[in-house]
């Protein structure tokens, strides 16, 4: 049986940062993109005998999510530190159903627009190669 849920949180270990963790609103969707490759999905993509071509792509990997801004810690001023920063960072984020995913050389990505009353905003978060499955 299949078994989804809420993405729970995201821990962060970068090179000159040091690590933390932020947190996702419940009850929100979450977008898991494996990266990799991909083949194009395009009518075009034939030759003229008839014969489909195969044309491969490279894929970010990335997870994005409705995260909490928790004022008082400074979750906004340390995701601005994290995308500003040259290094890349590793990334774990962890499901409700028990299932871990790790992004290395990743760092936030995008604009972060803070809806300050809700205290939430909306994360990415893409890396390089592949998101690993861990459990």
């Amino acid at each position: 049986m299949a078994a989804g849920g809420d993405l729970i949180d995201v821990n962060w270990t970068h090179p000159t940062l040091g690590q933390g963790s932020f947190y996702f609103k419940a009850g929100e969707d979450s977008t898991l993109k494996i990266g990799g490759f991909t083949s194009s999905d395009e009518d075009g993509n034939i030759d003229g005998s008839g014969t489909r071509i195969d044309q491969l792509n490279r894929m970010v990997p990335y997870i994005k999510g409705t995260a909490v801004n928790d004022m008082s810690v400074g979750t906004l001023e340390q995701i601005q530190l994290l995308a500003a920063n040259p290094a890349p960072a590793t990334y774990t984020f962890t499901w409700i159903n028990g299932h871990v995913y790790k992004i290395t050389g990743g760092k936030p990505v995008g604009d972060i627009e803070v809806n300050v009353n809700a205290s939430t905003f909306d994360l990415k978060i893409a890396g390089s190669n592949v998101a690993q499955k861990l459990t």
